[in-house]
């Protein structure tokens, strides 16, 4: 190897070493100048929290009606303290009754779940099954949806 050939090794390593700097730089900048999510650009979300509710548990039989105001059929659970289970599955427009037994959680509430086709979970919350669970859902970007449950 002639020193020419070394100086254009060099030379050449110096010029790859310099474009991958720049490279990080700019990925860098534009990792920074990603948006935080605000309340506004995430939708509305359920004021009740998202945890089992305290207080005296009950035991028997619990029927809920859940109605779907979202524009597509929905599928889902209920589901007791005890881990019993009923799944639902209501078309859009409609009103489905749902029962099981045993012991709810604390003040009379359910765990209400909406899935989708795969039984991954969707939504969550708990609720007491007194009123009639509202079902609503509004697009989100192309292929997605924000749901909204009037949990209580």
């Amino acid at each position: 190897m002639s020193r020419i050939d070394g100086q254009r090794t060099g030379a050449h390593s110096r010029t790859m070493i310099k474009r991958m700097v720049l490279c990080l730089t700019v990925l860098f900048v534009l990792a920074a100048c990603e948006e935080e999510p605000t309340r506004d650009n995430v939708g509305p979300t359920n004021l009740k929290e998202n945890i089992p509710p305290t207080g005296e548990t009950y035991a028997g039989e619990y029927c809920s009606l859940i109605r779907n105001r979202a524009p597509f059929t929905i599928t889902g659970r209920l589901q007791m303290k005890t881990r019993e289970r009923a799944s639902f599955r209501v078309a859009k427009g409609r009103t489905e009754r749902v029962c099981l037994e045993g012991e709810s959680y604390g003040g009379g509430a359910l765990s209400f779940t909406i899935t989708n086709f795969l039984t991954i979970p969707l939504f969550h919350c708990y609720t007491k099954t007194d009123q009639v669970i509202d079902v609503f859902a509004r697009p989100s970007g192309e292929d997605s949806w924000i749901y909204n449950v009037t949990c209580r």
